[in-house]
């Protein structure tokens, strides 16, 4: 059985979606506390959910998590639109 390795954040994966963020939002601080101390998680799966008990199969959105250091407030990114994924 393979093991699936996630697809990790590195420093160049950081800084893009930081670039992203100072290009794109219009808001910096954190729209809870109003706090400027983010931190980006690996890339995730974020999937449709279809009703009733948990379903292997649908779609799935490449998500990175931007979570706000001081409340935990987070925010959830597009991995493919910000430019984090071979096309």
């Amino acid at each position: 059985m393979s093991e699936r390795n996630p697809m990790a954040a590195n420093d160049t994966d950081l800084a893009k979606v930081q670039a992203w963020i100072n290009e794109k939002a219009v808001r910096k601080t954190c729209p809870l506390c109003e706090h400027n101390h983010w931190s980006a998680s690996k890339i995730v799966e974020l999937r449709q959910f279809f009703g009733g008990p948990l379903a292997e199969t649908g779609g799935v959105v490449p998500t990175v998590l931007v979570v706000c250091q001081n409340c935990g407030y987070m925010m959830l990114l597009n991995a493919g639109i910000i430019g984090l994924l071979e096309r």
